[in-house]
């Protein structure tokens, strides 16, 4: 996440907030799923580079513009794929 820190709390976003996005934008809709038949995804190659700049757009107009800074798609504990826009 991106942006200034709230003076109180110090924090950028509520983490319950961004939980909450994540889990109706992208979680609801792949997990269990054959990405291969997700509505979201139709068109994107369900590598892990692909997924990452996939679910960038879907979270980046879920949130307030700008504070979005990254996605990272795990696979296991050593591919993982992270995407940050196309404007770095």
């Amino acid at each position: 996440m991106r942006g200034e820190p709230d003076p109180v709390t110090g924090m950028l976003i509520d983490i319950g907030l961004v939980d909450d996005v994540v889990t109706h934008t992208v979680l609801d809709h792949v997990d269990h799923h054959s990405l291969e038949e997700v509505p979201r995804l139709r068109g994107v190659i369900t590598t892990g580079e692909s997924l990452a700049r996939a679910f960038w757009g879907l979270l980046a107009t879920a949130l307030r513009p700008g504070e979005l800074a990254r996605v990272a798609v795990v696979e296991t504990a050593k591919n993982r794929f992270e995407y940050a826009g196309e404007d770095r």
